[in-house]
């Protein structure tokens, strides 16, 4: 039950993504990138998450998008934790 809502949701931001992409809505762009960061951190897809923060990082080098700076750091040590769990689970570490 837990994947099929996040595909759900997964499905959701990509279609809000697209949108804000195709009219050009920098924020929209923006939150819908953080939300499927988020998306992709809860299915443990590393690689989607790195994508959706990359491009969250770079809107967010803006000035006028600054504020969402913090959220984006957040978002990128819990993808450092979580990788980092993963190795050790994968080596055998406790």
């Amino acid at each position: 039950m837990a994947m099929r809502n996040g595909g759900q949701r997964n499905i959701f931001f990509n279609k809000a993504l697209l949108l804000y992409q195709g009219v050009d809505d920098q924020e929209g762009v923006l939150l819908s990138s953080i939300n499927l960061a988020e998306v992709a951190l809860a299915q443990h897809d590393d690689a989607a998450a790195t994508h959706y923060l990359t491009l969250a990082g770079r809107i967010a080098t803006d000035d006028f998008f600054q504020h969402y700076q913090p959220r984006i750091s957040l978002l990128y040590g819990r993808l450092a934790l979580q990788q980092n769990s993963g190795l050790r689970l994968r080596i055998g570490c406790v």
